[in-house]
């Protein structure tokens, strides 16, 4: 008879109790069912799909094979890329879509071989001969993948070893023009397109060949039917195609007037300087960027500093942890530089911006200067200093980096905590904290609200927590002990710091709500900021529909989360995603009702919507007409409290 089990918290004692019952359980021959999160193992294993695990030994384990192992938060499951080793005693894993295989498994850690996949469209029988046809189909389809991204990983990789001669640094550089002039030439359905902006360090002519990459905006209007969805999946499935013969060119910001106003107007572009936004081709649409109210700004402000803090802490753990490349040397100075001049331009005028160097080198030095003596100067110095870090051993820069990130992190927010209105009126978030002892090291660990650090919305996220008198060289030790069973988890570690997490809850719409109906938020902050949350729902991600198992996810997610604020701006907020309150607006007031009951209706009853190609295309009115409806909302509201 089948059981199935939760996956535990990150606790090493619970996570070994539980996966010796499974053992237990498997020996007396009953079907482990356990439910699949994450997206490694697509396209045969899809998030939410239910794998059938049943007992084997390690040593019975075949190439090709799909088996379930433990790991410090649950339990994971790859592909055995190779068969049982009877020297090392362990077998080898990857995930389908993951560039570099797993920590070797041990018998310790094995649990059995899936033989059964439970899908939404029925049970997959990896034992049977049309099991094996479908299983082989769906590796030919993730080998596909994992050959292009290793392919473009170690292009890039290549480029920065070898740019070091002047010659050769213009070569590459003259590629990267001649991929964004080929890009804007063969751009399809130009008379849909309003304008094409590219942004960041390729508007500047600043770029690094192999770091850098091209970031693109695409301003479109509907076609001759009014419909703006063919012309945005034709753009996207353009991009896909032509990413590669040019993989540096980032999928493009694909976006209607109304977003990119949006953008510009209530998002945080007034921090960037003016030169980072350079029109390649159309009009120039682009509106003057405006301050708004002191808690906007402040708002704005978080928002970058979550986003760079985001990738900061990323280069961080790999330094500190021993996994770096000379790519995350350059990045978390280059980081490290933005939070600086973040903090800078918060109560500057924006006429003042150029007198600040542009360069992010130049930058750091310009802080030493001006704050000598100060932590700041100290951060920039750090910086500096791991930008070519030659002259440091292993150990040393470890150290170094995770006196950085203490430094930098603490500094922030204690810039916050004493200057933000905002900081003031922010509810406090519930923390849910967890331990691990890794060779009698104690190490505490947060299980919730780690998703925003990622970029990656589909993998889980675990969280080191860090106390803010944590010393460089205990963080250090923290890591380190941490990396080895990180080894063994299918979350990605990460370092969260204290008071963060107050920060980082200033970027939830709902906070928003909260502060407003308790009176803390006056009207014109709250719409202002909500205006900037719109940003977060804007529908360009997704378009396409290239690839369901994502595309699809990140739909619905945009679809709920509108539904949600649309609902509390007329009648009260919810905290659940899916809830009866949607449909309690009367269907003769709401011309979105009928289509609002059918995408709840197929994403709460089953189906194959996950993997569906149609699903985006089904569902991109819906989500079009919620954010138009809200954007005009705003804008409304703004105009009568400025009236």
């Amino acid at each position: 008879m089948p059981f199935r089990s939760p996956i535990p918290k990150f606790d090493t004692e619970v996570s070994s109790a539980i996966a010796e019952i499974v053992r237990e359980k498997l020996a007396q021959g009953e079907i482990f069912r356990l439910r699949v999160e994450t997206p490694s193992m697509a396209p045969l294993i899809m998030p939410g799909d239910v794998v059938h695990v049943s007992g084997a030994k390690i040593s019975q384990v075949k190439k090709g094979e799909i088996v379930c192992y433990k790991l410090l938060g649950g339990f994971g499951v790859h592909r055995a890329i190779s068969p049982y080793s009877r020297s090392s005693k362990t077998i080898s894993t990857r995930g389908e879509r993951n560039l570099k295989e797993d920590h070797p498994i041990a018998d310790e850690q094995f649990i059995g071989i899936v033989t059964a996949v439970e899908k939404e469209k029925g049970t997959v029988r990896l034992n049977t001969w049309s099991g094996r046809l479908y299983d082989w189909r769906c590796w030919l389809v993730g080998s596909r993948r994992r050959r292009a991204s290793l392919s473009r990983k170690r292009l890039a990789d290549f480029v920065v070893r070898t740019q070091g001669a002047p010659a050769i640094r213009a070569v590459y550089e003259s590629l990267y023009s001649l991929g964004l002039r080929v890009w804007v030439k063969l751009l399809p359905c130009k008379p849909h397109v309003i304008a094409v902006f590219t942004y960041g360090s390729m508007a500047l002519g600043r770029i690094i060949p192999g770091i850098s990459d091209v970031d693109l905006v695409v301003v479109v209007k509907p076609d001759k039917d009014g419909e703006l969805y063919p012309t945005l999946s034709k753009i996207r499935r353009f991009h896909y195609r032509i990413m590669r013969f040019f993989p540096f060119i980032s999928p493009p910001k694909v976006c209607t007037e109304d977003e990119f106003h949006n953008w510009i107007d209530f998002g945080n572009f007034y921090f960037q300087d003016a030169r980072r936004l350079k029109l390649l081709f159309g009009s120039d649409i682009r509106p003057i960027p405006t301050y708004g109210t002191k808690i906007k700004r402040e708002r704005d402000f978080i928002d970058l500093l979550v986003s760079a803090h985001g990738y900061f802490v990323k280069h961080a753990y790999n330094i500190i942890s021993g996994s770096a490349t000379k790519r995350d040397f350059s990045s978390i100075s280059k980081h490290a530089s933005d939070i600086l001049r973040y903090a800078e331009q918060i109560y500057m005028r924006i006429e003042d911006y150029p007198a600040l160097p542009i360069s992010r080198e130049e930058f750091l030095v310009w802080i030493k200067e001006k704050y000598s003596g100060g932590i700041r100067a100290e951060i920039a110095d750090l910086a500096l200093r791991l930008r070519t870090p030659v002259d440091l051993n292993h150990d040393q820069r470890a150290v170094m980096a995770a006196e950085l990130f203490l430094s930098i992190v603490g500094e922030m927010v204690s810039f916050i905590k004493s200057s933000f209105s905002l900081w003031e009126i922010l509810p406090n978030p519930r923390v849910e904290r967890s331990s691990a002892v890794v060779e009698e090291i104690y190490i505490s660990l947060v299980e919730n609200s780690v998703q925003v650090f990622s970029t990656n919305k589909l993998q889980p996220l675990l969280g080191i927590y860090v106390e803010p008198d944590a010393t460089p060289q205990e963080l250090v030790q923290i890591v380190r002990a941490m990396q080895i069973h990180a080894k063994h988890t299918a979350a990605i570690p990460l370092l969260v710091y204290g008071d963060m997490f107050k920060i980082i809850k200033a970027l939830d719409t709902g906070s928003y709500v909260r502060m407003k109906l308790s009176g803390d938020l006056a009207e014109l902050d709250f719409w202002q900021c909500i205006s900037a949350q719109l940003m977060y729902l804007e529908t360009y991600s997704w378009i396409s529909g290239q690839y369901a198992e994502t595309s699809n996810p990140l739909l619905h997610l945009s679809i709920c989360l509108l539904l949600n604020l649309r609902h509390a701006l007329r009648y009260e907020f919810l905290d659940e995603r899916y809830s009866v309150g949607y449909l309690n607006i009367p269907p003769d007031l709401d011309p979105l009702h009928g289509h609002i009951k059918a995408f709840l209706s197929e994403v709460t009853a089953g189906g194959d919507w996950r993997s569906n190609s149609n699903f985006c295309a089904k569902y991109y009115p819906l989500v079009r007409s919620l954010w138009d409806e809200l954007y005009a909302e705003a804008v409304s509201s703004l105009e009568h409290q400025l009236n």
